[in-house]
């Protein structure tokens, strides 16, 4: 986990007002209240999205039927002093194990996708910070723009209580208390389910759960990764940081030990890649546009105060190649967007051009 940048006091969890069950024993019972009885607010995203335009996104399966869950108006949160500087480690114990992405230096043709990714963000009709990353799942080849730069998490965060819960899972937890959970988080990018998870992972402590993911994001060597506080529950805060920060690449290489079987064995490490594809199709914008791939991924969204936006989406995206199995990861970072949904077409681009070259790179 890092501190937060010297000087920087603004609290900018994406606040919710809810109010929420405690303990273990009322995890089941909130799911089928959560589906028959209550009107819960996304603070990560929104109830609808702009259409999106034809593409070649893939369809991605749904979940089985639910009952609709109508947000309140999106919440807003501080505005946010942008860091000016990278926070300093703060120490863990055990050493962290670093996840084994190679140190490769990427390919011609690969670095050209790295000056179109940077073309697309130079040419973003609407200001903001942009940033993003590519790693070939394959090879550990690496190209991005910003992608060492700090940015408001959002949602994105809760890639790693998933990873935690099913890790948790895995060792002996029972499955039945967070697989409705699980699915919740990830279809609607549901902060409240997702806080419930934490709670889950902290055996009935929230806080607790949120420094077991912290423990997970130091084992995994990520070091510019901040998680203080459940997304949307910024009072319960750790005292670790005001905010919840990463960076593209970061997310790339947790995405990298995703993949790879360094956090979770089969058939835990399958299971969660397939619910990662179970995402509303309203959320499927971003990272699930432009690909012929079956996308799993995680995405986060909030308004600021001010009056600008944060809109991300972190991604593996994998597609058949005879009978072989390919992927990449991809993240995509947006924060202080002047008009709402404003990033669209830069993440679009982006997800797009990634698919294009690795379309190309393992041909039929």
């Amino acid at each position: 986990m890092q501190r937060s940048p010297a000087g920087h006091t603004a609290r900018s969890g994406e606040y919710l007002a809810l109010t929420f069950l405690s303990g273990r024993t009322r995890a089941a019972s909130l799911v089928s209240a959560l589906a028959c009885l209550l009107v819960i607010a996304s603070g990560c995203t929104g109830d609808t999205r702009p259409p999106t335009p034809d593409s070649t996104a893939t369809t991605l399966a749904t979940l089985p039927p639910r009952a609709t869950m109508t947000p309140s108006p999106t919440p807003t949160q501080t505005a946010t002093p942008i860091p000016t500087a990278t926070p300093s480690p703060t120490p863990s114990s055990p050493t962290p194990s670093p996840t084994s992405v190679p140190s490769v230096t990427p390919e011609a043709a690969m670095l050209a996708l790295e000056r179109e990714m940077a073309a697309a963000i130079a040419a973003a009709p609407i200001e903001g910070r942009y940033a993003a990353a590519v790693t070939d799942l394959q090879t550990g080849e690496t190209v991005g723009v910003n992608e060492e730069r700090l940015q408001l998490t959002a949602c994105v965060a809760n890639l790693f209580v998933l990873m935690l819960t099913m890790r948790d899972v895995q060792e002996g937890a029972p499955m039945d208390d967070v697989s409705d959970l699980m699915d919740t988080t990830i279809w609607g990018s549901d902060a409240f389910a997702a806080r419930l998870l934490y709670e889950i992972a902290g055996d009935d402590d929230s806080l607790e759960g949120v420094r077991r993911v912290g423990e997970l994001v130091d084992e995994l060597g990520l070091d510019q990764t901040t998680i203080d506080h459940p997304p949307n529950y910024a009072w319960e805060s750790t005292g670790v940081s005001d905010d919840n920060w990463t960076t593209a690449l970061d997310m790339n290489r947790a995405l990298w030990a995703l993949y790879h079987g360094e956090i979770l064995e089969e058939p835990y490490r399958s299971d969660l890649l397939e619910r990662l594809t179970n995402v509303k199709p309203g959320l499927n914008y971003l990272l699930a546009y432009g690909t012929d791939g079956l996308v799993s991924h995680k995405n986060g969204f909030f308004e600021i105060n001010d009056g600008t936006w944060v809109d991300n989406d972190v991604a593996i995206v994998r597609f058949d190649r005879g009978g072989e199995e390919y992927a990449y990861a991809i993240s995509f970072f947006s924060d202080f967007v002047e008009e709402k949904y404003g990033d669209i077409p830069v993440g679009q681009e982006i997800s797009q051009l990634a698919w294009v070259y690795f379309d190309a790179k393992y041909p039929e």
